[in-house]
């Protein structure tokens, strides 16, 4: 899963941000990514009834994340 993670963020990182930044310069790629991706739950959805696995994260907010989860901004 690591790889396949690494692998989506190079490709699609990567283009939407090396287009814009040869056409429009490096501040406006850099806002038109930060848009694209900066989305609050980066696609998902809180539905527990789906999926393989069903885990439930314990601990302190700061290493879990909290309600938001791992993803959760610092």
């Amino acid at each position: 899963m690591a790889s396949v993670a690494v692998n989506d963020e190079l490709l699609f990182r990567g283009v939407v941000f090396r287009i814009p930044d040869e056409r429009t310069g490096t501040v406006v790629a850099l806002v038109l990514s930060s848009v694209i991706f900066g989305t609050a739950n980066s696609g998902t959805t809180t539905d527990t009834s789906t999926g393989l696995l069903h885990t439930t994260l314990s601990g302190p907010d700061v290493l879990t994340g909290g309600t938001f989860g791992p993803e959760a901004p610092a």
